[in-house]
């Protein structure tokens, strides 16, 4: 089994002062089913969402961004400490993941995300809706792998994936 890594962990606040407008002219629809067959670096419509490949035989950087509206700091006594508005931003990676011909990234939807090398290693990525997240594969998932996904991998991790009872 191959570890996962997180790269890096950013996370910028902006107190009080700034607030954020929600009008429903202005919310874009949340991405789901995107596939990325391309090398470079691409943003989700949603911008929740950023994905960047170089190359062949170049590994993947996976960048989950979510903006967190007037969370409340509190003291140990129940008071209001502070409320704040921010950004809280993960990168993540795979250590051995390189691309190889038919390699794509595939996501799923703002917490799930299917990184498939183009050989023999799947790789998924869930993020909870409070920043936390869990990595998963080559083979052993917590949830069915998407036909949109298993359609795409070659016959070897299909038939492991069946075998494993994925």
């Amino acid at each position: 089994m191959r570890a996962c890594i997180i790269l890096a962990f950013g996370f910028t606040l902006g107190f009080t002062a700034c607030t954020r407008t929600h009008s429903s002219s202005t919310i874009t629809p949340m991405t789901t089913n995107w596939l990325v067959t391309q090398f470079g670096q691409f943003r989700s419509q949603d911008g929740v969402w950023e994905v960047s490949i170089a190359g062949t035989n170049q590994p993947f950087k996976l960048v989950r961004g979510q903006y967190l509206d007037h969370v409340r700091t509190g003291g140990s006594d129940g008071s209001t400490i502070a409320t704040w508005t921010g950004a809280l931003t993960n990168t993540y990676a795979s250590e051995g993941w390189r691309a190889q011909p038919g390699w794509f990234v595939y996501i799923e939807n703002q917490s799930q995300a299917w990184c498939y090398d183009g050989s023999n290693y799947l790789w998924l990525l869930r993020v909870d809706s409070q920043g936390s997240s869990g990595t998963y594969g080559p083979q052993s998932f917590p949830c069915p792998v998407p036909r949109q996904v298993y359609s795409r991998l070659s016959d070897s991790v299909q038939k492991a994936l069946i075998k494993d009872g994925n």
